[in-house]
């Protein structure tokens, strides 16, 4: 019976290393009610949108989006785009211009902390 906590703890922490990150999504566009189309992470070269989901008001009038290069365990800074918001408001979306293939992670970041992230491969086809 003493092995049935290490168990349980276990499996716990397996599910929760599992779990995605839903504050952040890639999509090919936005439907007229607000939601993503197409998403994935996954995509061809060219503009695609990124939702970003806060759980709390972002407390600014600008998120910061940052786009790094994957590749390794190295990331490379690219590109910084930033997204005009209400301090009150807790969605925002935009639009990432990326055209060469390759390995991406994009993180959101509001006050000075990152508040969603994610990655993406594009692929030349």
């Amino acid at each position: 019976m003493r092995w049935l906590i290490p168990v349980v703890l276990l499996i716990a922490l397996a599910a929760s290393a599992c779990s995605k990150n839903t504050n952040m999504q890639f999509c090919e566009g936005i439907s007229l009610e607000g939601d993503g189309m197409n998403c994935g992470t996954e995509f061809e070269s060219g503009e695609l949108t990124a939702i970003i989901k806060s759980e709390e008001p972002f407390g600014q009038e600008k998120v910061d989006i940052e786009i790094y290069a994957a590749g390794g365990n190295a990331k490379e800074k690219i590109d910084t785009l930033h997204a005009q918001v209400k301090s009150t408001d807790k969605t925002v979306s935009i639009t990432l211009p990326l055209y060469t293939e390759g390995k991406y992670h994009v993180r959101a970041v509001a006050r000075e902390k990152a508040i969603a992230e994610g990655d993406i491969t594009i692929t030349d086809y």
